[in-house]
């Protein structure tokens, strides 16, 4: 017999995501007979992904068998130029909640078994997708999936036992995707070994998502510290560096390696993309900036207080200055000894590039540098100056 884990009050409104095939049709069978008082509401889910002809005619014989029945049918076509499981996937999901959300449903029960999380984790397993957990989760947000206990044998002894019509797509007879290849060449041969049990898939998955929630949790903790020291990361143990890597920049393993490898490298400052952003390490400083607009030129001519990339600087006198970033060949004096590149300064002073593209470079009106950001100031230097100049960085956005 089919058992239900039901997790909704009788409360709820409920969605059923019906494609019509034996596993929906077993699911929606059991929630309009045996467990019709576990609800309020009923709602059934439809999606066509237009990729095969027979899609349409089912669709119709769905509506006609839900208008029937007295359940209220939405559907959707999905069209896609060219299909693939995730982005069809992402756009059922989707379908789900915007229905969920315009008509007031608590939550949409979908048809996956045991046999589909025994095909997903040896999935995510063999094509080292396991990084986040694995395996299906009986709950995603409000997404249930009653039936992650049952076995797909009891849902087709059911469906037998009840005379239940139901579609049957035929792409999945081939091994034209991975995860067909499993369920028909990898999953069988092991349930046929006498010492393999397909069982044991279920406790490695709680082992193994219990492991992960802990390194999760250890990332998280490690990641409190803003910015990211460089040698506390390099002294992690490998995997935690691949969590917290994955925790912090949503990265997945193989650019957690090269990442990593970077980072235990004696390359003192690199920048990598990450999306729209950029991972920077800097000597030990480890940070992530956005791609932004930086003041690139200003003119003091006034005693006063200005702000320029995130720098104050507060002038008294009678200055006559221009406020810029930094030229590849600019120098500054040094009284008593000659002139010094900025860029060496820079690198003196471990300046990371970032800082470098944003800090104030502060000329006076014959063109001498008089001061590098809050680093170097000649003024402070010189007597026959007649102003006051300090520079403080306020903030460095990283």
């Amino acid at each position: 017999m089919v058992k239900l884990n039901v997790t909704w009050t009788p409360s709820d409104n409920i969605a059923i995501a019906l494609s019509g095939g034996i596993d929906s049709t077993v699911l929606y069978h059991l929630l309009t007979t045996r467990y019709r008082d576990t609800y309020r509401e009923l709602y059934i889910l439809h999606v066509n992904h237009g990729s095969r002809e027979a899609s349409i005619g089912e669709e119709q014989a769905l509506r006609k068998m839900a208008d029937s029945d007295g359940y209220v049918f939405l559907s959707t076509t999905l069209n896609l130029d060219k299909f693939s499981q995730r982005k069809g996937r992402d756009l059922r999901y989707a379908f789900f909640y915007d229905m969920l959300n315009e008509y007031d449903i608590d939550y949409c029960l979908t048809a996956h078994h045991k046999d589909d999380d025994f095909e997903t984790i040896m999935f995510e397993l063999l094509t080292g997708r396991h990084l986040k957990g694995i395996g299906i989760p009986s709950q995603f947000g409000k997404v249930l999936r009653p039936m992650m206990s049952v076995r797909l044998q009891e849902i087709e002894q059911y469906a037998h036992e009840h005379r239940l019509e139901y579609f049957e797509d035929h792409t999945n007879d081939t091994n034209d995707y991975t995860r067909n290849y499993i369920r028909h060449e990898v999953l069988p041969n092991i349930e046929q070994h006498d010492e393999l049990h397909l069982e044991s898939l279920t406790q490695f998955k709680e082992d193994y998502n219990e492991m992960t929630q802990y390194f999760k949790q250890e990332a998280e903790s490690f990641l409190k510290d803003k910015p990211v020291s460089r040698k506390k990361f390099n002294a992690c143990s490998h995997i935690l560096k691949v969590y917290i890597l994955n925790r912090w920049l949503n990265v997945g393993r193989a650019y957690s390696v090269e990442m990593i490898r970077l980072l235990q490298s004696d390359t003192s400052q690199f920048e990598l993309p990450v999306g729209e952003q950029s991972f920077v390490c800097s000597y030990d400083d480890c940070y992530v900036i956005s791609d932004r607009m930086f003041d690139e030129e200003m003119t003091i001519d006034d005693a006063g207080t200005y702000y320029f990339n995130g720098y104050k600087i507060t002038v008294d006198g009678s200055p006559n200055l221009t406020v810029r970033t930094f030229q590849p060949g600019d120098r500054v004096a040094i009284p008593n000894v000659g002139t010094k590149k900025v860029n060496r300064l820079f690198i003196d002073k471990k300046i990371s590039h970032e800082k470098r593209k944003t800090m104030p470079i502060i000329v006076d009106d014959t063109g001498t540098i008089v001061a590098v950001g809050n680093i170097y100031n000649i003024i402070e230097l010189l007597s026959n100056f007649k102003i006051d100049l300090h520079v403080e960085e306020l903030y460095y956005d990283a």
